[in-house]
């Protein structure tokens, strides 16, 4: 085993994780809490589901084609969140720019 891999690989994870429970502290703060739970059961066993499913054949593929599909669903989500907001600033009276 190396374990100079293995200590870069949970150090990531570890802080991966850790970023993951702030954003649902954050999200659970502003009145959601079950839709933040669901939200890091629901993302922690999709990551290990696609672990378990494709093990060491995840290497094959390619790192650029990996990149840009998380990219186009971190837009997705994004654009969500940004048309919810708009929305919320509009219904409350204020303009929305």
């Amino acid at each position: 085993m190396n374990w100079n891999i293995a200590i870069a690989t949970g150090g990531s994870a570890s802080l991966e994780f850790l970023e993951t429970a702030v954003i649902a502290y954050a999200i659970a703060r502003s009145g959601y809490r079950r839709e933040a739970i669901a939200g890091c059961l629901i993302g922690i066993s999709a990551v290990a589901l696609a672990a378990i499913a494709l093990g060491t054949s995840i290497q094959a593929i390619p790192l650029h084609w990996l990149q840009i599909v998380t990219g186009v669903v971190l837009l997705w989500f994004g654009w969500g969140w940004a048309k919810k907001a708009v929305q919320r600033k509009l219904v409350a009276g204020g303009r929305a720019g």
